[in-house]
């Protein structure tokens, strides 16, 4: 077998030679000469960015999150601006409370009624098998008995179950942020009524803190992006961050000849649309 190799610019060609039976291949690539290779082969073609090579990029948020109420009502109390840092699970902001401890108020009240129904029915039954048992009582009777007794076990399953929504809808008055995040947008204030009746109101907007993406666009000739899990350098505003290429990227707004790096900045906020440089370097 016959090794052959051919390095041009940024292109590599390699053939391996199997067998006598000829085949032409003609190449060609922008502002070069054709090249022709007359022989059976098995070919690779690779198009890589020159080692070291340093890109544009734009910076944006690694993720986006927004937030609001589950449960109306009116707002009694917010918490953070937009660029406030906030931790995990601190309070946004509060819906009125109050109508919804009445809830819980009642259906404690509805629990404790069923309850007591149930055990009664229970009890009630318990006698009436005892009748059968010794033939004073019908089985029409005791057919009667268990069925209220049943009915009345459904209740007070289902006045818990109510009660377990009250106090869940209670909990909701608050909303919290569920990891360290930057306020990127907030849009409410206290006193203004809310419904959820369709659609949970956006309230805020956050981001994670340290998870940024640097956005490249490939330039013309940059026929590949670099494979997912490159190591690569991100420098913004003349810091080094160390990140890895993340392509393809969940996001429709990406086209082709775009591709993205994650990398992390926990203690500085870096706002979108900050420019930056993406340093590839391939081993």
């Amino acid at each position: 077998m016959i090794d052959h190799k051919l390095q041009l610019h940024k292109i590599t060609l390699t053939s391996n030679i199997e067998s006598p039976h000829p085949v032409k291949l003609d190449f060609r690539h922008a502002g070069m000469k054709t090249w022709t290779f007359i022989s059976a082969m098995t070919l690779m073609l690779s198009v890589t960015p020159a080692r070291g090579e340093t890109l544009a990029a734009v910076i944006d948020w690694g993720q986006r999150l927004e937030l609001g109420p589950l449960v109306g009502g009116t707002v009694i109390s917010t918490h953070g601006e937009v660029g406030d840092r906030v931790a995990g699970g601190s309070e946004l902001m509060r819906i009125d409370p109050v109508p919804y401890e009445y809830k819980v108020a009642a259906a404690q009240a509805r629990v404790e009624a069923a309850r007591v129904n149930h055990e009664s029915n229970r009890q009630q039954y318990e006698r009436q098998q005892e009748l059968y048992d010794i033939g004073s009582l019908s089985t029409v009777e005791l057919e009667e008995s268990s069925y209220a007794s049943i009915r009345a076990d459904s209740a007070y399953r289902l006045a818990q179950a109510e009660l377990d929504l009250a106090r869940y809808n209670l909990d909701k008055t608050s909303t919290r942020v569920p990891f360290d995040a930057w306020i990127i947008d907030k849009r409410v204030f206290a006193g203004q009524n809310l419904s959820t009746r369709q659609v949970i109101p956006v309230s805020y907007v956050v981001a994670p803190v340290g998870r940024y993406v640097a956005t490249v666009t490939a330039p013309p000739g940059f026929a590949a992006a670099p494979p997912a899990g490159l190591e690569v350098e991100v420098e913004v505003k003349g810091v080094s961050h160390s990140g890895k290429v993340s392509f393809p990227r969940e996001s429709t707004r990406l086209v082709a000849g775009e591709y993205t790096i994650e990398f992390t900045e926990k203690n500085l906020l870096i706002l979108p649309g900050t420019p930056a440089s993406v340093t590839i370097r391939r081993h």
